[in-house]
């Protein structure tokens, strides 16, 4: 082996990577980012978790919102008139834990007194936004008990409060973590498969040479994408019916919502991720600047999108990089139409994936415009 004939190789492929300006940000890019997403956005012990308080009086909401906002987990407490109101607003979305106090004393004065349960009802679509909170939640009430144990107060009367705290996991009762990542799952094998095709279409062409024979043939533009999207959607429908069967019956997910819903979804949002895989095809020179550019968005996708990670433990400014994720609207409608049985239509993650795909759709139809 003569190692100045390697050299000389090693340097010329230097200065390709070099040269590729494209090939060479993206390799920087993508480690920069997985650096900024794990070390700054991700936080697996979420923080704000939105609770709402129903029922009670005047000293236990007080009493109770102290031991919620010391917890360090929760955003201040919303005051509801009645459970259904609370319960209304946690299947919804709008809270992710609900407290229902009773009406008949405080939660940890006076613990000769009888009382009612306090019922905790919890989201447990989502479970690891909320688990974290949760626990310390529960820690404080022991703590309070033992000071009032401390105190000199009646043992038997204080370990009897928390024997009337009935937590509730609503919607996932055995807290499965795979009934939280498969509604999800569906979007994310959606989303890698049609990005990738949709990357490689046109960049494969180019280098076939098969491109220039476009611009000879008798289609507009708008017919020409028509038809690269038609098979890969039949693609993903297929991939929908297989996941969702597969998590209903091997793996026991619920399907409580309707059918139809999910799917069109699941169709939405694999015609906006190929449009944006079209675009990203056309922009680039050559496939490996496709697979690359294609990785560079599935990655934060993944990461923002509430799907392996809680959203609502992300910073304000990750957050919304994540809302406007088309994967974080199709997360969050899949597990309110499986978990939580949803009867009517997601009409908003409906308008944010048919904006991005209108988005997406003009902007790949001026760009095929322009190059044929």
């Amino acid at each position: 082996m003569n190692f100045r004939r390697v050299y000389a190789i090693a340097r010329l492929e230097c200065w390709r990577i070099l040269r590729d300006r494209m090939s060479f940000s993206l390799i920087l890019l993508v480690p920069a980012m997985q650096i900024a997403l794990f070390g700054a956005a991700i936080d697996l012990n979420p923080k704000n978790v939105r609770i709402g308080l129903s029922g009670g009086s005047p000293a236990q909401i007080e009493q109770v919102s102290k031991v919620i906002v010391n917890s360090g987990y929760f955003a201040d407490p919303e005051l509801f008139q009645g459970v259904e109101d609370a319960r209304r607003a946690l299947a919804s979305g709008q809270l992710q834990v609900t407290v229902d106090l009773p009406d008949d004393g405080d939660v940890f004065d006076d613990p000769e007194q009888e009382l009612g349960s306090v019922v905790v009802a919890i989201d447990g679509a989502d479970a690891g936004a909320v688990f974290p909170a949760v626990a310390a939640l529960e820690r404080l009430m022991w703590t309070e008990a033992a000071t009032r144990l401390a105190q000199g107060l009646d043992r038997e009367g204080s370990l009897n409060r928390l024997k009337n705290i009935d937590v509730q996991w609503l919607y996932n009762p055995e807290k499965k973590t795979s009934w939280t990542l498969l509604p999800g799952l569906i979007g994310v094998v959606i989303m890698i498969s049609m990005l990738m095709l949709g990357a490689l279409c046109f960049a494969r062409e180019r280098e076939e040479g098969s491109l220039e024979a476009l611009r000879f043939m008798p289609v507009s533009s708008v017919e020409l994408l028509t038809g690269k999207l038609g098979p890969y959607l039949v693609v993903a429908l297929v991939q929908v019916l297989m996941v969702v069967t597969t998590a209903v019956f091997v793996f026991d997910v619920p399907l409580r919502g309707p059918v139809f819903a999910l799917v069109s979804l699941a169709i939405l949002v694999a015609a906006v991720h190929l449009l944006l895989g079209l675009t990203i095809s056309i922009l680039v020179k050559n496939q490996l600047q496709a697979l690359q550019a294609a990785v560079a968005f599935y990655l934060p996708s993944m990461l923002l999108s509430g799907f392996m990670f809680p959203f609502s433990g992300m910073p304000t400014w990750a957050q919304g990089i994540g809302t406007a994720l088309p994967l974080t609207h199709f997360v969050s409608a899949a597990r309110d139409v499986m978990l939580k049985g949803h009867q009517g239509w997601p009409i908003a993650q409906t308008i944010a994936l048919v904006t991005s795909a209108v988005f997406f759709g003009v902007a790949v139809n001026m760009l095929i415009k322009r190059r044929l």
